[in-house]
């Protein structure tokens, strides 16, 4: 129950966490609101030692005009990520919302973001690629019949307006190595609802 407001650092400009063992951190009914950083405006987290275990979640939030903090040579965001997450595992659930943030609203690199039983609302986002979402390396999305996920308004300059995915493995995807998963991977995708 905090509200973290118009704070700047260079990660992190709300929260920057790095999760060693199996530590967790749960972040609920939290209000992030104009916070700047490179890389996470609001909240960056990342691994400090590779370890299995893990998981931070983030549980009825709002994330509103929080920003990157733009290069001086240029007019692209140089960081990204209003929430990014390095390598842990995240689960979002509750209702969630990200709107007006410059720099996508939830960055990944090789992390996982299980929003199962969730709703969230990307509105109104910006970013070089994905405005909404930016999945990087092996990152990935797991939903199931219960997530709801709307994106209005988001507006990337060159790639995914709404979800954007760099993934530098095969060049065919397949339901293995597909950025969005379904909870139960025993259910085909023709399947999901």
């Amino acid at each position: 129950n905090c509200q973290v407001l118009g704070n700047t650092a260079l990660n992190g400009g709300g929260l920057s966490a790095s999760l060693s063992g199996t530590l967790n951190m749960t972040i609920t009914n939290s209000t992030f609101n104009s916070n700047k950083a490179q890389n996470g405006a609001a909240i960056e987290t990342s691994l400090f030692t590779i370890v299995d275990g893990g998981l931070i979640e983030i549980v009825n939030c709002s994330f509103s005009s929080n920003s990157v903090n733009y290069s001086s040579s240029s007019t692209y965001p140089a960081g990204v990520g209003t929430v990014y997450i390095n390598g842990v595992p995240v689960r979002f659930s509750g209702l969630l919302s990200f709107d007006h943030n410059v720099g996508t609203g939830v960055a990944l690199t090789g992390a996982e973001a299980d929003f199962s039983q969730c709703t969230v609302l990307f509105e109104s986002n910006e970013a070089l690629n994905g405005g909404a979402v930016a999945l990087l390396g092996a990152a990935s999305i797991v939903v199931d019949d219960q997530t709801v996920m709307q994106f209005h308004n988001n507006y990337a300059s060159i790639f995914g307006g709404a979800i954007y995915n760099l993934y530098l493995g095969a060049n065919i995807y397949t339901y293995a190595n597909c950025f969005i998963h379904y909870s139960n991977y025993l259910i085909d995708p023709v399947d999901w609802n």
